[in-house]
């Protein structure tokens, strides 16, 4: 049983070697007593005898009675039959003890909480008694429903019978003046983070607020969105109002010590669980980001020309840096996506002066692992943290590059290199003391703003949809006159860098140091010797307010703030640009994969398993430029990926695999079995070898880009058609039975997993590749040691069915079949992404 902080009455459990109970609260007496008072209930002594048996009953249950009081060892099953028609009584007294009675019962033991729990009339009096008017009766009630929750089984029951709605309701009928003082109280260490939240003056709301939030926290996904819209739309309007107070103390430090105000009812909720009911009533909110319609957005940045995007993709993307000038009074007109984000800034003529008001709003953005399916998964996992202040490193970093090294300072040194201690959380002063870094020359950069505002998750969304990706990544960048922030370097995503105010200088190399980089490629080799002597040779663009800058992936690139001579305009010096990330890997660098709170159901979806890449943790803190701290342990990404036409291939195989029967063997001899799991499996590795060397392979795979209905040449479409072929062709004519073996040979002979690069096949293969030796699924990255001896052996056999695989998968794979299973996950993906957005945007105090 689960003690949740019982407000007036601790919990307490019978213990094994309790004596029965005396005569004299003799359980059959009492029941009697009251089954006569019930029948006469019209007689004038029926109501004293009921309240005689029920302070009786309650004396016998409760543990901090008399010690010389007779004890109930369990509570009757005659008088348990009794609650319901009690707590239906028109004397409010005799509801208001029957509640008790069922409350204490609840926490007298498991067995007894399992008893009320199952008993329906008992749970519904209980639900439909915090409903009163009567703050006697609903105070007992809301305290029974506390009690009864402490399990599982009564927390099920609670929500079997609406007793969320119905504490919902109530909540909403508190006068709002005692929702106005609010205060959050540090019992312990953990306290500082998260403290327990307290309402002054009123019992009763604190009691609701903590049986509602109980109960919300243990909601699954099917309830959340079977709740009824507007109850739950108007509740979590109120609840974000009491957040906004409550994240304002913890942001000022407003913290007051246990038993330092007597008048503050102090609940056993803290911060970050009224954050989790917060984010779980608006993971399915559609009002909190409608997204911009891609063919706005697609204008926004490319222009009005149709040909523009087209240009874009086909001469631009992924192959040469380019600027997209539009005209500067676009940021003011409506159908301009940066335009409303620029008024919400409000910088034109003090360019610090929105950063204590933005950060005093905001919340860390908890990483989520991006082959999360599950949304609750992520809460379970990260709910003692949800909520907390905003931490140095993840969200936002303070930095300059100075000196003709050019080497990058941080404002907050400890925090940069400290990797190993506890997180830097910002509070009131670490804030005010950005504004003055800013002062002297350092940028402020923050990330994740598609999380943060709702005006740039509607950007996000709708650049992601142009590109056929799960998502977008948002970061900003403040720059003071004069000043360089980032060292030289290149990044392992493209990015569309979004001048939004002042200028600013770019430096871009010529070509790139790596072609088409992966993401979360060694550290080392985004910034060394190699990338600031490409500079060399170089281009320069200064980018104005509503231009717009697109840098590939893998060309080194700097930006610094200059003043332009002759220029009027009092915000030329300083710099505010937004760069939307997005990000393009294949699957076979993602970390290990937890199905353990992945429904059975959904399983059958995760074709895709590598669109997301695990969070990487990386263990080193020497890094040397902003972007470095986004691949470390301390800058957790969670942008969510797209897939490199490598990955494509990848899905092309599995797809064909499990929709071909011609490659089954229908036969019983196992080591035809094996022979044909392993040839798709020695497939897939020969795939993996050309990717290393063919740079088509490298290139984002775009086949769930949206176009607009007037492209009617589908040129995207037949673009991607196009590549597809290639790959297989290329996959036909150069993927080898020898060379793919001998991967998996000398990885054995290191004691290496020759399929460390393709750890989502472990995934892929669960349906078709079964074998009955050793009694279980054949995974590639098990059982190789005992195979490698039966190749040798039967290396002509073994080839032959290579062959046989290659030749049927090319000649047979269908373009159609892999795009269907490719959107199918994707949207199952882009599900999850905007249930986080969603949660983590109705956390972000505007």
């Amino acid at each position: 049983m689960e003690n949740r902080g019982r407000k007036k009455r601790k919990s307490q459990k019978t213990k094994s070697n309790r004596k029965g109970c005396s005569s004299s609260i003799d359980g059959s007496t009492i029941f009697a007593l009251m089954l006569a008072a019930i029948c006469n209930s019209n007689e004038p002594f029926s109501e004293a005898i009921i309240k005689r048996c029920l302070n009786s009953l309650h004396l016998s249950l409760t543990p901090n009675s008399h010690k010389d009081e007779p004890r109930l060892q369990t509570l009757p099953v005659p008088v348990l039959s009794l609650l319901p028609v009690l707590l239906k009584s028109k004397c409010d007294e005799i509801v208001s003890r029957s509640a008790e009675i069922a409350g204490a019962a609840s926490i007298f033991s498991f067995e007894m909480n399992e008893q009320i729990a199952l008993d329906a009339g008992i749970v519904k009096g209980l639900i439909l008694a915090v409903g009163a008017s009567n703050k006697m009766v609903s105070l007992a009630a809301c305290n029974a429903v506390l009690d009864l929750s402490t399990t599982s089984v009564g927390r099920e029951r609670l929500l079997e019978f609406s007793a969320v709605e119905h504490l919902m309701f109530k909540y909403l009928q508190v006068p709002e003046s005692s929702k106005r003082l609010v205060a959050i109280c540090s019992l312990d260490k953990r306290s500082d983070i998260c403290p327990r939240i307290g309402v002054k003056e009123d019992d009763l709301l604190v009691l609701l607020l903590d049986a509602v939030i109980t109960l919300i926290n243990t909601y699954d996904i099917d309830r959340l969105e079977k709740m009824p819209r507007k109850l739950s739309e108007t509740f979590s309007v109120c609840l974000k109002e009491l957040w906004a107070k409550v994240h304002n103390q913890m942001f000022l430090r407003n913290t007051l010590k246990f038993g330092q105000d007597e008048h503050a009812n102090l609940s056993s909720i803290r911060t970050n669980d009224m954050a989790e009911s917060i984010f779980r009533l608006s993971i399915n909110a559609g009002h909190l980001a409608t997204p911009f319609p891609f063919d706005v957005v697609k204008k926004s940045i490319f222009g009005t020309r149709e040909s523009s995007f087209e240009n874009f993709i086909l001469n631009h993307w992924e192959v040469s840096p380019l600027r997209i000038r539009t005209c500067s009074k676009a940021l003011n007109e409506q159908d301009d996506v940066f335009s409303s984000f620029v008024q919400y800034l409000s910088l034109k003529k003090t360019d610090s002066s929105f950063v204590s008001p933005v950060l005093q709003g905001m919340v860390s953005c908890l990483p989520i692992d991006s082959d999360e399916l599950n949304i609750l998964n992520f809460l379970k996992m990260v709910r003692n943290e949800l909520g907390c202040p905003i931490i140095y490193g993840q969200d936002i970093r303070v930095l300059r590059t100075l000196g003709h090294l050019k080497e990058e300072v941080h404002f907050f040194q400890e925090s940069s290199v400290a990797c190993t201690k506890a997180p830097h959380f910002l509070y009131i002063d670490d804030v005010l003391k950005c504004e003055d870094a800013y002062k002297k020359g350092y940028t402020i950069a923050l990330r994740g703003m598609e999380f943060r505002l709702e005006n740039i998750a509607a950007i996000a969304d709708g650049l992601a949809s142009l590109f056929g990706q799960p998502s977008v990544g948002v970061n900003l960048y403040l720059t003071p006159p004069n000043s360089q922030g980032l060292a030289c370097h290149y990044d392992d995503h493209c990015v569309f860098v979004c001048q939004l105010l002042g200028t600013k200088q770019w430096t871009i190399a010529s070509q790139p140091v790596v072609s088409l980089p992966h993401l979360y490629e060694p550290l080392g080799s985004l910034h060394s010797a190699k990338t600031g002597n490409s500079m060399a040779g170089h281009s320069q663009f200064l980018l104005r307010e509503g231009d717009i800058l697109y840098i590939p992936r893998g060309f080194p690139h700097e930006a610094c703030t200059v003043a332009e001579s002759g220029d009027p305009d009092e915000t030329t010096g300083f710099s505010l640009h937004l760069t939307l990330a997005i990000e393009v890997d294949p699957p076979f660098e993602g970390g290990n994969w937890n199905l353990n709170f992945i429904p059975s159901n959904e399983l059958s979806l995760l074709v895709l398993p590598y669109l997301l890449k695990k969070t990487k943790f990386l263990g080193s803190c020497h890094v040397h430029s902003f972007e470095d701290y986004m691949h470390s342990d301390v800058w957790m990404d969670i942008h969510v990926l797209g897939v490199l036409w490598e990955g494509f291939a990848h899905v092309a195989l599995h797809c064909w695999n499990q929709n071909s029967k011609t490659i089954h063997y229908t036969s019983v001899d196992p080591l035809s079995k094996i022979l044909s799991v392993m040839s798709v499996n020695l497939l897939h590795i020969a795939i993996q070898l050309i990717g290393d060397s063919d740079p088509t392979f490298r290139k984002a795979c775009l086949v769930a880009a949206i176009t607009l209905p007037s492209d009617s040449k589908c040129w995207l479409d037949s673009n991607q058609r196009t590549i597809f072929s290639y790959i297989i062709d290329k996959i036909c004519s150069e993927s080898g039975f020898l060379e793919a073996l001998r991967v998996v040979e000398v990885a054995i002979q290191r004691n290496e997993d020759p399929f460390q690069r393709l750890r989502w096949l472990h995934l892929l293969n669960w349906e078709a590749e079964m074998i009955e030796e050793h009694g279980g699924d054949f995974l590639p990255s098990v059982g190789f040691e005992n195979l490698s001896s039966l190749f040798n052996q039967r290396r002509g056999k073994t080839e032959v069915a290579f062959m046989h695989v290659k030749s049927k998968f090319c000649c047979e794979v269908a373009f159609e079949d892999v795009i269907d299973s490719y959107g199918l996950v994707l949207q199952k993906y882009k599900k999850t992404r905007k249930q986080y957005m969603n949660g983590m945007l109705s956390l972000h105090c505007k």
